[in-house]
């Protein structure tokens, strides 16, 4: 198979400025993917961070295992890593996390007050992998001005401040990605969970290795559909078909990538 190898420009850019933007912030938020919580973290960000707090939030805790997403966020916290699990469609988790930013603001005065500095906002940054939900998060917590959201990696172009509450500012930042995938299996888990491009990528071959990787895993979501399950199976499942009644594979394999990568077929964790 091709190696999946998807790069574009304003990503690249965004990598660059990364190191500037973070001089500019107290606290640097990492989203990750709850579904690969430690393979869609980057190492590089903890050199940067010059003794700036960071915080690890597992998002999209609905499309994963919950005794996963437990481990993991554990795993985080065995490390010395702030860590908290969210899903932003669920309120209750947004209300958790802006609880968590306002320790962090308590904890910003105090040590401005040490230094005869009067209290300002916290000033937030967010990072992760193409369509990590970053954008989806701060339309969670700002009131007003909401940020062009979707389902296309790397949809955040322009970095932008978005005021959150009184004491929160927020720079977002697209998000950031590997440029060469020499491991084909973590493109594929990105693939699985959405943060590469369809574009990227042949979609029949491409989840064709989807289910090779699955049938070799412990991941059960293909179990529903019983044994020997295939691309064109789903076809027909489907009933996707062409004129002359012959299988619409091609839309098989992308509507079978989407539903895997949107939680229709079933929860799964990658790590």
């Amino acid at each position: 198979m091709q190696l999946i190898n998807w790069y574009p420009g304003h990503i690249a850019k965004a990598q660059r400025k990364l190191k500037d933007n973070i001089k500019l912030v107290d606290l640097v938020i990492e989203m990750v993917d709850a579904r690969l919580p430690v393979s869609s973290h980057f190492g590089f960000v903890d050199e940067l961070l010059n003794n700036k707090d960071k915080l690890i939030i597992l998002n999209k805790t609905d499309l994963s295992i919950p005794q996963k997403v437990e481990e993991f966020t554990d795993y985080w916290k065995e490390k010395n890593v702030d860590a908290i699990s969210i899903s932003t469609i669920a309120p209750r988790d947004i209300i958790r996390l802006k609880i968590t930013l306002k320790k962090y603001h308590e904890k910003l005065t105090i040590k401005l007050a040490k230094r005869g500095i009067l209290p300002r906002s916290l000033r937030i940054m967010v990072i992760g992998i193409p369509n990590i939900g970053k954008s989806t998060l701060i339309n969670r917590l700002v009131v007003k001005k909401k940020v062009k959201t979707g389902d296309k990696p790397g949809v955040t172009r322009s970095t932008q401040w978005v005021r959150i509450g009184d004491n929160v500012e927020l720079l977002d930042t697209p998000g950031i990605i590997i440029p060469k995938f020499d491991d084909q299996e973590f493109a594929i888990k990105l693939v699985m969970i959405g943060s590469i491009s369809l574009e990227a990528y042949e979609p029949l071959e491409t989840a064709r290795e989807i289910i090779h990787y699955i049938n070799r895993s412990d991941i059960k979501v293909l179990e529903q559909f019983g044994e020997d399950f295939s691309i064109e199976k789903f076809a027909k499942m489907r009933n996707f078909l062409l004129q002359g009644a012959e299988l619409d594979i091609s839309r098989s394999a992308k509507t079978f990538i989407k539903e895997l990568r949107d939680g229709k077929l079933g929860s799964f964790s990658l790590d």
